[in-house]
């Protein structure tokens, strides 16, 4: 039956949902208490009344003599008003007169006299009638600040009521404490075209969403401020409106003149008036129609207070215009084209120009703009940027370029997977790198996506963007991604098999400790048996010795030692044994007891004890008898460690073979994190201006190292030409290009300042990584690492060396050198194993000197073509040995020669072709090592070694050399060699197989003996045990039992052919002799 118990935690979660009571329990009625939007209309109502019946000197009150009463506060009767909240209202007078210099600065003389003007001025400078756009710039604290005496705020009239009472307040919200910054300001105009305006006022609407950050400090501030735009004079004034300070409907009174205040009263007063009717009729259900944050619910009692804001807004005159008459219906007929393309050909939209001031009344300071005249040009231009037509025909080109990268990716990317279409080039590749690549390319989508949510004028253009990253990773990337997945599943299901073999060994280590323990308690079990039968055949316990029994406490000058005590107790302890057995008595096994125990070795039997009469209970330890059709309680076959228990009580343990995580699990982690990235990204985007930059900064830096994992691989595979050059130089230009977009470009859509030290520290990183695994390729994978920090490997670009016989040069000299080339590869195989003499002889019979000394011409035989390669000659001159311009040309010319283990020599790219598709040799059919670490295929390698030498015409026991004593030496041609070295050599290679045979376990240790017998003759014991104990810290990191005796195969294959080549006939006879013993023993 299936189990459903998993459904019962998400009912119970249902059912508290649906039967939860609503009210939970009395909360002060204090806490509860909100405002409604009756409330509210109330509020709006009342201060509309204040705005109507006001003029534009009512703001402050005015003396006997017509002076206006500064220090005396404002008199209207507005929320935000009042005396005792201590808002440095006095400051406001010289704010306003700030602005009007700042009005000066940018429209002139004649700009100053519009403001008393009725109607446009003919004398003013060209200006946007529609400013709809964003701008952005620096600020700087006003010099006005010295002037303005901090408000001192009744921080207790602003704290809301909690349950326990007023909250504790210590600071506001949106108060800037830094000197320097940087503002953005996006303009929304809204113009209501049904609100009946004098004629000469030429106002409308305008919302703005302001953005402030400081360069120091972590204050920065997000708002929506809502006011006026006077057209004819490009002016705009914008506050914060909250239930604290009734903003909008002081508007008016922050005009810097009577003419504009008037026309700022005229449109609230009918703009204010319909929006209060439009909630009444409940269009609009929004607590606050002026919210300056997003929420517009109702306040909350726990919200901290916001500093508020008044801010004026001067357009300045387009710098690409003259200051002409003329040139203003120029302007007006580019902005009609631009919010009404016709297809006219027209020249760029001038940038908008504002300079901004900025108050806080319950702060206390103020904010201007980076401008002249106060600041050179080069440290600021004020607030400049595009209007919001030509930032969407901006975009849309900036998003063709960015639709071309993508493309190019993908072009780059598809040769890549053609290049890598065999399992031998994809077994190169790091799975890593290739999904960091694609990593980036869906966080591109997945941010084309988004941002298309939020504009809709460059949807188009976002989704085809969006597409093509899409394609790039879905159909490209992850595809890419499945061929070197599947490519290294060998190596996954090694490293499993390993973990798995480590993991059995640990478990038969624990085993081995069981069974000791369990034999112990057998062996104590029967000798407690043995003492109760004992105790049995010698008839009841008399009265004296039940009372000898009987422990007495011990004396203070009497001690025992815990294992006194134990065996005491042992010895005296009366079991079930004490009472006499009964014909009708069954055998009851003693089993584990009540606790659970390991399990049972095999070959332990359980101890039988006879039954006992009734007065006497069963031991604790004593096996129950198992009960008929007893059900076999078996654990969940998907636990990695199998336990069964049968019905007799015994446990016994199960293998599971080891797995490896699918493609869909890791196909799934990937779109997590794909995921977790993106949130965190636009979480980020909102924290403080330094810890931003520090997130963006080192997932830039993390995401632009996606070299690093190819060049680890290069080093632990030892491999190189995993990518193809253009691809790692296309991949790297084209991944830098967005942060050049961003970083560098000034007129990018996100408005993000220059940062070119950024952009340099990531350029560096990612030439570094190119250089790193350019010189892989040149120099090879391991030139910067030790060499003990990497497993071994085989290297086919070895340092050629000539010695007397020539046994260590390639096999196959060109003809154009010879004067009788062999006629197959065996024979020279045959000849330079045969003898040194023989091999000297056929050297000097079959090659002559080159024209040019340290020089070798051979045949590749795959291209047919000749091979020129640098020779160390014997007396140690050659192109490789010399200066370091030498060292560096033979070490750039080894790379254009490959040598395979059985020692043929091709040209590099003609064997890396090759070895794509076989890795067999093209001449005598061999196996090859993959261009990867030879600890993977060593096994392979032993197998072809092994294969090779049967394939001979002779076999280990069968020597190719003749008997020495018929065996005739030219004294003149072929004097007899020391054989120190080569014999010193071999010694060398069979202790390592005499260590490597000692790890693999005791019976291989027994069978090394063979090998002592070798050596005899040349160490004494000692000496052979301590170099034996030195040479176990220099094996390989240990697997498994095979590729240890693997390893010690090798390496007395090793030994056997170097004295073969350069040894004594006698020392190959001795060591074929004890290689008897292995060949007895099956190895």
């Amino acid at each position: 039956m299936a189990d459903r118990r998993g459904f019962l935690l998400p009912l119970v979660i249902f059912a508290f949902f649906i039967f939860s009571p609503v009210n939970r329990g009395p909360i002060d009625s204090r806490f509860q208490e909100r405002p409604s939007i009756e409330d509210a209309i109330a509020e709006e109502e009342k201060s509309l009344g204040v705005l109507q019946n006001s003029s534009y000197s009512d703001f402050w009150g005015r003396s006997a003599d017509g002076d206006l009463l500064i220090n005396d506060g404002p008199q209207l009767n507005l929320a935000g008003l009042r005396r005792d909240r201590g808002v440095a209202w006095a400051a406001l007078p010289a704010v306003k007169k700030r602005a009007e210099e700042f009005l000066g600065n940018a429209l002139g003389s004649a700009g100053i006299n519009a403001l008393g003007a009725v109607g446009r001025s003919t004398d003013l400078p060209p200006l946007y009638s529609n400013v709809t756009g964003y701008v952005h710039g620096p600020w700087v604290r006003s010099k006005l600040r010295e002037n303005i005496a901090q408000p001192h705020l009744n921080l207790s009239s602003y704290a809301g009521q909690g349950p326990y009472g007023p909250f504790q307040l210590n600071t506001f919200e949106r108060n800037i404490t830094g000197d320097t910054g940087d503002v953005s300001i996006r303009f929304h105009e809204r113009t209501a075209h049904d609100l009946v305006l004098p004629d000469h006022a030429n106002v409308t609407s305008i919302s703005v969403e302001m953005t402030l950050r400081e360069d120091v400090g972590e204050n920065d501030a997000e708002l929506q401020l809502y006011g006026v735009y006077n057209m004819d004079i490009g002016q705009a004034i914008l506050t914060t409106t909250s239930d604290k300070m009734a903003g909008i409907f002081m508007l008016p009174h922050f005009s810097l003149s009577e003419s504009t205040f008037e026309s700022a009263k005229a449109y609230l007063n009918q703009s204010i008036s319909r929006t209060i009717k439009t909630r009444k009729d409940g269009d609009i259900e929004s607590f606050n129609p002026w919210p300056s944050r997003g929420n517009t619910g109702p306040p909350m009692n726990t919200d901290l207070p916001l500093c508020e804001l008044i801010v004026w807004l001067q357009q300045m005159s387009p710098r690409a215009l003259p200051a002409t008459n003329t040139q203003q219906n120029i302007l007006g007929f580019l902005e009609s084209e631009l919010r009404s393309p016709t297809g006219a050909f027209l020249p760029p939209a001038p940038e908008l120009r504002f300079n901004m001031i900025a108050f806080s009344p319950d702060c206390g300071y103020v904010l201007e703009s980076k401008g002249e005249p106060d600041f050179v040009p080069q440290d600021g231009d004020h607030l400049v940027g595009p209007k919001i037509e030509a930032l969407f025909g901006n975009g849309r080109h900036h998003l063709v370029f960015f639709a071309l990268v993508i493309g190019s990716q993908i072009a780059l990317l598809k040769r890549q997977m053609q290049e890598a279409s065999t399992p031998s080039t994809r077994s190169r590749i790091s799975f890593t790198t290739v999904a960091m690549l694609a990593l980036g390319d869906g966080f591109a989508t997945m941010t084309f996506l988004l941002v298309s949510l939020f504009i809709s004028n460059l949807w188009l253009d976002l989704m085809a963007a969006a597409f093509l990253a899409f394609v790039s990773v879905s159909f490209f990337g992850m595809r890419f991604m499945f061929d070197i997945w599947t490519a290294h599943a060998p190596e996954r299901e090694r490293a499993a098999r390993e973990e798995a073999e480590e993991e059995r060994q640990r478990r038969e280590r624990l085993q081995v400790a069981l069974d000791r323990i369990h034999a112990d308690r057998n062996e104590r079990l029967r000798q407690l048996a043995e003492r109760q039968e004992a105790r049995v055949a010698s008839g009841p316990p008399t009265d004296a010795e039940l009372a000898a029994a009987i422990p007495q406490p011990p004396s203070s000058d009497q001690t025992s030692s815990p294992t006194e005590v134990s065996a005491a107790n042992a010895d005296t302890a009366p079991t079930a044994r004490d009472a006499p057995s009964t014909e009708e008595a069954q055998p009851v096994p003693v089993a584990a007891t009540s606790t659970p125990l390991p399990d049972l070795p095999a070959t332990a039997p359980p101890v039988e004890m006879p039954a006992v009469p009734e007065t006497l209970p069963l031991p604790a330890t004593a096996r129950r008898p198992p009960e008929a059709f007893a059900t076999p309680l078996w654990m969940p076959l998907d636990q990695a460690g199998i336990v069964t228990q049968t019905a007799d009580g015994l446990q016994v343990n199960m293998e599971v073979e080891p797995q490896t995580s699918s493609f869909g699990s890791l196909y799934m982690r990937f779109y997590l994190v794909l995921l977790a990235v993106l949130f965190i990204s636009l979480n980020a985007a909102g924290w403080p201006t330094t810890l931003r930059r520090v997130y963006f900064t080192t997932l830039a830096l993390l995401y632009l190292s996606f070299w690093i994992p190819q060049i680890i691989r290069n080093v632990q595979r030892n491999c190189r030409k995993a990518f193809r050059t253009e691809f790692v130089l296309g991949e790297s230009a084209l991944r830098l290009m967005p942060f050049v977009y961003f970083f560098a470009y000034k007129r990018n859509v996100v408005f993000a300042s220059q940062d070119l030290y950024s952009l340099a520290l990531l350029a560096i990183w990612v030439w570094i990584q190119i250089v790193i695994i350019t010189s892989q390729e040149i120099i090879g994978p391991r030139w910067f690492v030790r060499k003990d920090w990497a497993p071994p490997a085989y290297d086919y670009h070895p340092v050629l060396r000539s010695d007397e016989e020539g046994a260590t040069l390639p096999l196959g000299l060109s003809d154009a050198n010879n004067i009788s080339a062999p006629t197959s590869p065996l024979l020279e195989r045959r000849v330079s194993l045969s003898s040194p003499a023989t091999a000297r002889r056929t050297s000097l019979a079959t090659t002559k000197e080159h024209k040019e000394k340290g020089k070798r011409m051979y045949d590749c035989a795959i291209c047919f073509q000749d091979l020129e390669v640098p020779v160390i000659e014997a007396d140690g001159t050659g192109d490789n040995a010399g200066t370091a311009a030498s060292l560096a040309g033979g070490l750039l010319a080894r790379r254009n020669y490959m040598v395979t283990p059985c020692r043929h020599i091709f040209h590099s790219a003609c064997l890396e072709g090759w070895m794509k598709y076989r890795l067999q040799c093209p001449i005598c059919r061999e196996g090859l090592p993959a261009l990867t670490t030879s600890t993977d295929h060593e096994a392979t390698m032993i197998a072809a070694i092994s294969k090779w030498l049967d394939a001979q015409a002779t076999t280990l026991h069968e020597p190719l050399l003749p008997d020495p004593a018929t065996f005739d030496f030219d004294e003149q041609d072929n004097p007899p060699r020391t054989s120190t070295h080569t014999l010193t050599t071999a010694i060398e290679r069979l202790i390592l197989a005499t260590a490597a045979l000692h790890r693999a376990g005791p019976w291989y240790t027994s069978k090394s003996e063979a090998l002592w017998h070798f050596i005899a003759g040349s160490l004494s014991r000692a000496e052979y045990d301590n170099k034996v104990s030195k040479a176990l810290a220099k094996l390989p990191k240990r697997t498994i039992v095979e590729r240890d005796v693997a390893f010690a195969e090798g390496r007395t294959l090793e030994a056997l052919m170097t004295l073969r080549r350069e040894g004594d006939v006698r020392d190959v006879r001795d060591l074929m002799e004890c290689l008897d013993e292995f060949e007895k023993a099956g190895i």
